[in-house]
């Protein structure tokens, strides 16, 4: 009488288990594409990372950037002391 060899169905276990491991890592790379949500909130991300480097880069390192719209940039000046006013006077 034959018996099965343990090492054919460890074999075969691990073939299939690939097999199928790999199927399940495809169906969730290409058939669960990220949603548009996501997708637009990295770009929001990389868009306002982008535009605060392009801010440092325009005005420099002694001044804050600071966007007024879409397009228009404004570079404010940093004190290096503090300024006292009284009735709006320096």
């Amino acid at each position: 009488m034959t018996r099965p060899n343990f090492t054919t169905a460890a074999a075969v276990l691990a073939v299939f288990s690939t097999f199928f491991w790999a199927q399940h890592d495809d169906a969730r790379e290409i058939g669960n594409p990220p949603s548009t949500k996501v997708i637009a909130d990295q770009e929001d991300a990389d868009a306002l990372t982008s535009r605060e480097w392009a801010g440092q880069q325009a005005c420099g390192p002694n001044k804050t950037p600071e966007w007024l719209d879409d397009k228009t940039l404004r570079c404010l000046r940093n004190l290096d002391d503090s300024v006292h006013m009284a009735k709006g006077q320096p």
